[in-house]
């Protein structure tokens, strides 16, 4: 990321409210007023790209969620960036499969499993993913507003057969997303994703709605 001109920062881990809106916090007493865990340094890292233009930050984040599934985890290590002037969600996920790609590349010693990365993240949309799990269940899951456990794992197995990837980005969610994600131009859809590592979900992003005030 440096090397692509980002600015690494911090961002604060006691907060006044969540990041993204109706997310699970931890709240904590900050010398006698409400406060929070941090969950997330979304709202910091869009400050910090209209000073840098490209900023990443590496910290511990936490979410008051149940911890003893496989899908859930209430304390973790995030790498978080934003970038200035895009011209789409594309740019977004290239760079993410770009740093992905560098990972694996950098740290194999740490991989006990064979990865499959594919020239390119194969990239389907939501609404793609839950006509291809209708065709190969016939349950009609056309109104969900997000994709349950069985459509990523669904969809997982099947990049790994056509795409042989282990990675899939899934674009395109409904407008049930974090309120700073763009509005598509069909007004049905946000210009989000989720990447898909075998079965779950690992990263979101999405190309940030911008408000001018005069």
């Amino acid at each position: 990321l440096t090397k692509n001109g980002f600015t690494e920062f911090q961002a604060p881990k006691i907060v006044a409210a969540d990041a993204e809106g109706g997310a699970a916090v931890m709240a904590v007493d900050y010398l006698g007023y409400p406060a929070s865990l941090a969950q997330s340094p979304q709202l910091y890292k869009q400050i910090m790209v209209g000073v840098f233009e490209r900023v990443f930050c590496v910290g511990n984040v936490f979410r008051g969620e149940p911890h003893s599934t496989t899908r859930h985890l209430n304390e973790y290590t995030s790498l978080d960036f934003e970038m200035g002037f895009i011209n789409s969600l594309e740019d977004v996920m290239d760079m993410e499969e770009a740093w992905l790609k560098q990972l694996c590349q950098e740290l194999p010693e740490f991989l006990f499993a064979e990865i499959l990365l594919p020239a390119k993240f194969p990239r389907l949309d939501m609404d793609e993913v839950l006509r291809l799990y209708q065709e190969a269940t016939g349950i009609n899951s056309a109104n969900e507003p997000d994709l349950a456990p069985q459509h990523e794992r669904f969809i997982s197995y099947y990049v790994k057969g056509r795409c042989g990837s282990d990675f899939v980005f899934v674009t395109h969610y409904s407008l049930k997303r974090a309120f700073y994600s763009m509005v598509s131009e069909d007004k049905k859809h946000t210009e989000s994703f989720d990447l898909i590592f075998r079965g779950v979900e690992i990263t979101s992003g999405a190309q940030m709605a911008i408000s001018l005030f005069r």
